[in-house]
């Protein structure tokens, strides 16, 4: 259905100054947190407390809650919906992220390909669905009881192709600062990698990753992932995914 509705987006403090400037400076509380939210027939009633521990009551028709997700006008108003909770996550395909390995923004072969779909895709930040079996190399060497080398590789795909899109031409990690493993990445199962906090160097770029299963539990932590590009990258990987496309036919 066609209407005239636009999307308008603001910084929150020009939000601010929007609202400011519509009442009398009289009317509005600074520094006061709200304590408790009473119903009537006509009207509600705001009891708040302010830095200072002093403590007030406003009246009006109508009140509005906005104030995030641990409100207390909702505690007050819906005792029953108890605290917020994180909901998790539905696991989907999003944008057919097979097609990174096919275009080659990335140059793994069938049995690495691990980034199944684009979730979110912005200029400095990358949500990637991913699944991979896992394939333990060198008889399982490389490996601990948190660490799969070729699980971790998905990450660093998701990663690096941050740094593809950003520069437009190929790119590969090349280091890691830090690596927080709070539990394995699931083997055959989903999961999500968020690639963000994009800083340009001078032969690349660094990347941040966050591992996280369905239910939002954050699985791992690999912190400023360097990742390099040369001129001739580019025409290299497509020279792979021409070998390995040619061979699985």
């Amino acid at each position: 259905m066609e209407n005239d509705l636009s999307v308008l987006v603001l910084h929150r403090a020009e939000l601010h100054e929007c609202l400011l400037a519509a009442v009398r400076p009289d009317l509005v509380r600074t520094g006061a947190t709200v304590v408790d939210v009473a119903q009537g027939k006509s009207s509600a009633t705001v009891s708040y407390r302010t830095d200072h521990e002093n403590e007030g009551v406003l009246t009006a028709a109508l009140v509005v809650g906005a104030d995030g997700i641990r409100s207390r006008v909702r505690g007050s108003v819906l005792p029953e919906a108890g605290a917020p909770r994180y909901a998790g996550w539905t696991p989907t395909d999003g944008d057919d992220g097979l097609r990174i390995y096919r275009d080659a923004d990335l140059f793994h072969g069938p049995l690495l390909q691990g980034l199944r779909g684009v979730v979110v895709r912005e200029p400095a930040r990358l949500v990637a669905q991913c699944r991979l079996t896992d394939t333990p190399l060198g008889g399982g060497g490389w490996a601990a009881g948190l660490h799969s080398p070729v699980l971790g590789d998905v990450v660093l795909q998701v990663a690096s192709v941050l740094g593809v899109w950003h520069l437009g031409a190929g790119c590969l990690p090349l280091s890691v600062g830090s690596v927080e493993l709070f539990a394995p990445i699931p083997d055959g199962s989903p999961f999500r990698v968020t690639a963000e906090d994009l800083r340009p160097t001078a032969g690349g770029v660094t990347v941040s990753a966050t591992v996280t299963d369905p239910r939002g539990r954050v699985l791992q932590r690999w912190r400023d992932v360097g990742a390099v590009s040369t001129p001739d990258m580019s025409e290299r990987f497509a020279e792979a995914v021409r070998r390995w496309n040619g061979a699985t036919r």
